[in-house]
């Protein structure tokens, strides 16, 4: 069925694009609401606020770019059971990746906060130090898992043959 895209009039590229696009813009739907919302509840402050909201928008880029990317270049056309087609190779490894950023990201954000504001042994201006070095590492970081996986599917895509 896959061969049905190959035939559209339109580049597969541009097909992977509008998808990475369509996702994105619904996840951004869906966590940014919440993410506002559980901060509003939660009572923070206006900087972990700034930054949570940072974070999640580069996240959610990342995550589709990761999801679409690998699930291009490992397509699994034998199943028909999505079930089977997630278990397969590249849905595994996009798990794992996706995993391991986020654990990634997640501990670049929550060390210098818990430095200043836990244990208080670090000074402001360090904390902000801190805290632009990591927000630099993890756009680097975000855009690299979200821009490779994409590059090398419209990569694939262009040698796919029907």
């Amino acid at each position: 069925r896959f061969w049905i895209l190959g035939l559209a009039p339109m580049k597969l590229s541009t097909i992977i694009l509008e998808k990475f696009s369509l996702w994105a813009i619904i996840s951004l739907l869906i966590t940014m609401p919440l993410i506002i919302l559980s901060n509003t509840m939660l009572n923070v402050s206006g900087l972990i606020m700034v930054v949570s909201c940072i974070v999640v928008f580069l996240m959610c880029f990342s995550l589709v770019g990761l999801s679409v990317g690998l699930g291009a270049i490992f397509p699994n056309f034998k199943d028909d059971n999505p079930a089977a087609i997630v278990s397969g190779f590249g849905g595994t490894l996009a798990f794992v990746l996706s995993l391991l950023y986020v654990c990634v990201v997640i501990s670049l954000i929550a060390v210098p906060f818990h430095l200043h504001f836990v244990l208080k042994i670090i000074s402001r201006a360090v904390f902000i130090k801190q805290l632009l070095l990591s927000g630099f590492i993890i756009v680097i970081i975000s855009l690299l898992s979200s821009g490779i996986p994409m590059a090398l599917a419209i990569k694939r895509l262009k040698r796919m043959e029907f």
